[in-house]
């Protein structure tokens, strides 16, 4: 995710949010070595419960993902063509809840009809973009943009296109950031 229009420098401008795609392992990556992937189910066992603890804590979230990882290329391009008929938040929160509350496969198509269904979205049409693949360059694209930029982890934050935050963080906290990014940005502004 990006989030941009600190530019306009005046606190009473909204701060605007653009959503990026970013798959952790694309489908066409190379296969994990077996010690990896053994590596990285113990890392992600040993933290799951003090990610739950501070989802629970800090954002009031039961989380439970699903048993195995899915890829999420499908969802990508669903909330992509959900952006496109305006209904971008409402899709990104179902899946997002699908996902980490009800631990849903959220690469079944299935599954993400049925969320675009529930933000009042015609599913069919969904079906039909998500088969032809009419969102699959955006979502390579993005991915592309942000290796490019050095991120290897989600939730990533780019304010005003160089100031990256990472990690899950309250959203007291990214108005904090975002407010002093505007005052840099001001400052470098009043300078130049």
């Amino acid at each position: 995710m990006a989030v941009s229009g600190l530019d306009a420098l005046s606190r009473t401008e909204p701060i605007v949010v653009t959503w990026k795609a970013f798959e952790l392992r694309p489908p066409e990556a190379p296969p994990l070595p077996p010690q990896v992937v053994e590596q990285y189910r113990q890392r992600i066992a040993a933290s799951s419960e003090r990610m739950r603890q501070h989802a629970r804590a800090v954002f009031g979230l039961e989380m439970r993902q699903p048993e195995r990882p899915s890829s999420s290329r499908l969802a990508h391009q669903a909330a992509k063509w959900a952006e496109d008929r305006g209904a971008g938040d409402c899709y990104r929160r179902a899946l997002f809840a699908a996902y980490w509350q009800e631990g849903r496969d959220i690469g079944d198509p299935a599954v993400l009809q049925a969320l675009a269904e529930a933000c009042g979205l015609d599913a069919s049409a969904l079906a039909a973009d998500l088969a032809a693949g009419r969102y699959v360059e955006e979502v390579r694209a993005d991915s592309a943009e942000a290796h490019e930029a050095g991120l290897s982890g989600v939730p990533a934050f780019v304010f005003a296109g160089k100031y990256l935050v990472t990690g899950a963080q309250p959203p007291d906290t990214l108005r904090r950031i975002a407010e002093l990014v505007r005052e840099k940005l001001a400052n470098e502004s009043a300078s130049s």
